[in-house]
């Protein structure tokens, strides 16, 4: 997770890059790219685990017939 967190605060915008140096705001930002990079690997994980028993069912019906 920690690579993914880094590649969101590394394209941040100029503007966000600005309210880093507002104090106490750098901990929301960090908190919100925290968040966006959790919620992308939950997503990921949530549509492979979908896959996989999507393609269970379907053997699973394969072998009744």
């Amino acid at each position: 997770m920690s690579d993914l967190y880094e590649r969101i605060v590394s394209q941040r915008d100029a503007l966000p890059r600005l309210m880093e140096r507002i104090p106490g705001f750098t901990g929301y930002l960090d908190l919100t790219a925290r968040r966006a990079a959790d919620r992308m690997i939950r997503d990921y994980v949530s549509g492979e685990v979908q896959k996989r028993l999507t393609r269970l069912a379907d053997v699973g019906k394969r072998l009744v017939e």
